[in-house]
């Protein structure tokens, strides 16, 4: 039933921790208590609630792109509420936050805070997201030593692997190429790939030299068929350009 008081005095540094052992032994050595002790010292702790505020990394943002949070709550903010309309993650209860938004529009991000002696208001800014370009690039299939014209549309500015900064390009490559472009707008960039097949074009003058002869080169309206063995039974079939019979 006895009590007695122990003041210990340790100075610390603020917004630092400083772990203590306690340890009460008799004077014949048995100890009849043990405690550790966590001290955290935080010299912005008031009597008061906390007064939200924070800042963010920039106001208008591009679609995708991160954008950081980060509280300037004063008067000792111990917990702390954000609510992120639109954004991912759409609400958090870290000190600072991340967080993204996946369409374009105005949004409204909140904050309040508490401690022990109460909770703030809320504050609130408002966060613009600018839309991505809408890129459509066009391919082709050429065959070997031609040449061909790439085009690009949906952005202000455009910037190819190439190196060139038009809208279109031409591209004469030996063997099939994937092409990058970036287009922008507005301050925000979006990247896309487009391929230039190369093929090993079969024209009609090596058909000539086997046991087949078409005539006229270029044609237009009729081709000759020559068969140079006609003692078997032969199918034709012609293709058009995509690939899909148009004739048996």
């Amino acid at each position: 039933n006895n009590s007695s008081t122990l003041s210990y005095t340790h100075n610390i540094g603020n917004n630092s921790s400083y772990y203590y052992y306690l340890k009460i032994t008799q004077s014949d050595g048995d100890i009849v208590w043990t405690s550790p002790i966590w001290y955290k010292r935080n010299d912005a702790l008031t009597n008061t609630p906390p007064v939200a505020a924070f800042s963010a990394s920039s106001q208008t943002v591009c679609v995708g792109s991160p954008v950081t949070f980060t509280d300037n709550t004063s008067n000792g903010p111990m917990d702390w509420n954000w609510t992120l309309t639109g954004a991912m993650p759409n609400t958090s209860y870290n000190q600072n936050v991340v967080a993204s938004y996946n369409t374009a529009g105005t949004y409204t991000v909140s904050l309040n805070a508490s401690n022990p002696y109460g909770t703030s208001n809320t504050v609130s800014h408002t966060i613009t997201v600018l839309p991505l370009p809408n890129l459509s690039v066009s391919s082709a299939t050429i065959c070997t030593g031609e040449s061909d014209t790439l085009m690009v549309s949906g952005a202000n500015t455009y910037s190819w692997s190439t190196g060139a900064s038009n809208a279109s390009i031409v591209v004469s490559p030996t063997v099939s190429t994937l092409y990058n472009v970036t287009g922008t707008s507005n301050g925000c960039s979006v990247t896309k790939s487009t391929f230039v097949i190369v093929q090993a074009c079969v024209g009609i003058q090596e058909l000539s030299e086997t046991k087949i002869k078409l005539y006229p080169n270029p044609a237009d309206h009729v081709i000759n068929l020559e068969l140079r063995d006609p003692g078997t039974e032969k199918t034709i079939e012609v293709f058009n350009e995509r690939g899909q019979l148009v004739l048996v």
